[in-house]
């Protein structure tokens, strides 16, 4: 509970306006390492090679460094291409388009589902071995 609270406080203070470039290095330090296992887990349950190599290759390329990991990991894993424009507090921002799959489609929609509900049941069958030790 207190690293909960603790995350909760420091994303609302870092998303106040005129708040400051530490809280906001703060948060992203606090989300270094869950952004960096769910991208794995993505690749883990998905295309392994391809979304390594996306990862490593274009996640730096998107104008968020934390959002570009998560991009590019789930592009690869699913072999599709992910980006473009996108609505950021009112604005649209164009960004690079990631991975170097087929073009978004509806049926990746119900793949992303997929391999999000394979990444929480590995999620949940560490967490039930962790707690059977």
């Amino acid at each position: 509970l207190p690293g909960i609270l603790l995350y909760w406080t420091s994303t609302v203070i870092a998303h106040r306006h005129g708040s400051g470039e530490t809280s906001e290095r703060w948060v992203a330090l606090l989300n270094w390492v869950p952004i960096r296992l769910m991208a794995l887990t993505l690749g883990f349950m998905g295309d392994r090679e391809r979304s390594r190599a996306v990862w490593t290759r274009q996640a730096s390329e998107f104008s968020d460094p934390e959002a570009g990991i998560l991009i590019a990991a789930t592009a690869g894993a699913i072999r599709v291409k992910l980006g473009g424009s996108r609505c950021v507090q009112g604005l649209i921002k164009q960004e690079p388009i990631l991975g170097d799959g087929d073009d978004a489609a509806r049926y990746h929609i119900e793949e992303v589902q997929s391999l999000a509900e394979r990444s929480l049941l590995l999620w949940a069958v560490v967490a039930l071995v962790i707690t059977a030790i």
